[in-house]
């Protein structure tokens, strides 16, 4: 959920990339599939500079290209075919460079790459079908869950995980039902689980409920939470920090994420699943 970072070694390792995408081995020449879509540029943008093309596909300043060229309403079938072909070229080794484990959109689910093939899922951030000309811009192209890429679909949405993070704009809150000392404090049938918005809208995906709604199958991970707290209370991380800190730990919130099984440093929550919501817990009860 922190936001990912497209260092120059990745764009470098892209514009590398992209020489298998377009070019032929052996003429080093523009393929049919590259001639196919540079056509398209040319005949709906009028664009046939070098540099301006260049600027489609690694440039950085998206959201400006798309306030210049604005939307399609219908897609040629090229589009498509070049993408596919860039995501199997370099979708793999864009997970890899970005070291992210966990999908930025819910921080729920694993982004997986099976045997060195590309199997994560991309989501375009402007999606191609509105805006083809970014189809392989690589600051267009979000790694995430197959679940969040088949829900957000061809919907806007205001977090841009390469400048932001969702955890800038939503918090994970619980509170207890009336009925909780008879369901047991620990019981997370007593628990409610809300998500608050930092910010008053997302865009168009209606984000909020389908965190909240998909986090409801979580409310387990809460009650484990408050129970480790009251195993481990400060008196006891103290404890443990002074015997072991320096050793096995570098920081008391290094030892709180291990009794917690989990990251809980903003810095490392694309490591592992649901760590964003063990965090805006802790942070809540301590």
């Amino acid at each position: 959920m922190y936001k990912l970072n497209i260092t120059n070694k990745i764009e470098r390792e892209y514009s590398e990339a992209l020489k298998e995408i377009l070019l032929t081995p052996t003429t080093k020449k523009f393929n049919a599939r590259a001639k196919r879509y540079f056509s398209f540029i040319k005949n709906n943008l009028a664009i046939t500079n070098k540099k301006e093309i260049e600027k489609l596909i690694i440039g950085k300043d998206i959201h400006l290209l798309v306030q210049k060229y604005g939307e399609f309403d219908s897609v040629e079938r090229q589009v498509y075919e070049i993408y596919e072909n860039m995501r199997k070229v370099f979708g793999y080794r864009l997970v890899k460079l970005l070291n992210i484990k966990v999908c930025p959109y819910c921080n729920r689910n694993y982004i997986t790459n099976f045997a060195n093939k590309t199997t994560v899922t991309l989501d375009h951030y402007y999606p191609k079908s509105k805006y083809p000309y970014l189809a392989i811009n690589l600051h267009n192209l979000i790694p995430v869950c197959s679940t969040c890429n088949h829900k957000k679909g061809n919907d806007s949405f205001k977090i841009y995980p390469y400048k932001e993070s969702i955890d800038d704009y939503i918090t994970f809150k619980f509170s207890w039902f009336n009925d909780r000392k008879k369901l047991g404090f620990f019981d997370e049938k007593s628990l409610k689980l809300e998500v608050r918005l930092k910010k008053r809208s997302l865009g168009t995906w209606d984000y909020k409920k389908y965190i909240e709604d998909n986090y409801q199958n979580h409310k387990d991970i809460i009650a484990e939470i408050l129970k480790r707290q009251e195993m481990y209370p400060q008196s006891r991380i103290e404890e443990l920090y002074e015997q072991f800190g320096g050793r096995l730990f570098s920081s008391k919130d290094e030892l709180l994420g291990l009794v917690h099984c989990n990251f809980i440093d903003k810095k490392d929550i694309n490591k592992r699943p649901l760590s964003k919501l063990t965090k805006d817990i802790l942070e809540q009860v301590k």
